[in-house]
Order: C-alpha cells, then sequence, then structure tokens
C-alpha cells in the first residue's frame, strides 16, 4: 500500500495517460526487480531488457510528441507567430496551412497508434515469462 498510495492518489479517469502512468510505473519495479540481486530467474537480464523496451514505448506514447517529431518544418514555418496566428490560419477554409497539418496529424496518429500496438503486443507475447 506504502507503494501505491501516490500513485493511486495522482490517479485521473480522463484519458490513457493516467492509465499508462500506472502501468510505466509497475512496468520500472519489475525492470528494477530483474535487474537487481534479488531475482532468481537464470533469464532475469532478459526480462528486464524485454521489460525496458516495453516501458519505453509507453513513455514514447504518453510523451505524445509524434507530431512535433514529424512536423518539424511546419512547426517552424507556421508557429513562430505563437498559437493565435497559427490557430487562424488553420481554421480558414481551404487553406493550404489546413491540408498540410491534416496529412501531419494523420501520420501523427498513425505513429502512436503502431506504438501502441508495438507496446501491447509486446506487452502480451512476454508477460507470462516475466516471473521469478
Amino acid at each position: 500500500m506504502v507503494y501505491w498510495l501516490p500513485k493511486v492518489w495522482k490517479d485521473r479517469q480522463w484519458d490513457d495517460y493516467y492509465f499508462h502512468q500506472m502501468l510505466i510505473w509497475k512496468l520500472q519495479r519489475m525492470e528494477d526487480f530483474f535487474n537487481s540481486e534479488n531475482a532468481r530467474s537464470e533469464d532475469a537480464t532478459n526480462c528486464a531488457k524485454q521489460i525496458n523496451e516495453v516501458k519505453s514505448l509507453f513513455l514514447r506514447i504518453i510523451g505524445d510528441n509524434y507530431f512535433e517529431e514529424i512536423g518539424k518544418d511546419y512547426i517552424d514555418k507556421h508557429w513562430t507567430n505563437g498559437a493565435t496566428d497559427w490557430l487562424e490560419n488553420l481554421n480558414k477554409e481551404n487553406s493550404e496551412e489546413r491540408a498540410e497539418f491534416s496529412v501531419i496529424n494523420d501520420q501523427a496518429y498513425k505513429n502512436r497508434s503502431d506504438d501502441l500496438d508495438k507496446a501491447y503486443s509486446k506487452l502480451r507475447d512476454n508477460i507470462l515469462d516475466w516471473w521469478d
């Protein structure tokens, strides 16, 4: 209870961020255990590595920088005058900027979905082997 109380206290029901935060925290505890001298499994190092890979994907997911990663040129070009100008341009009908934004945003959404698929697939494929 001592370990979980601070995490549960910060939990919210708003979106997937909080769910993934709890999952990351649990994965970190498991990774620390498999990297410790307390782990007895011969495969402990491999378990820790697999857990770290899954945890890293979830950290990437909650970081949610997908648009920024692929839209750097767009951001540099259109977001220089602040959010107000950017939103005004984006709301103009048939603007090139809106079309460019949509393409980048769609790709960012796909990349996030791909990472979610990867993270949950790795979790599904390995979790039954993560025991000591």
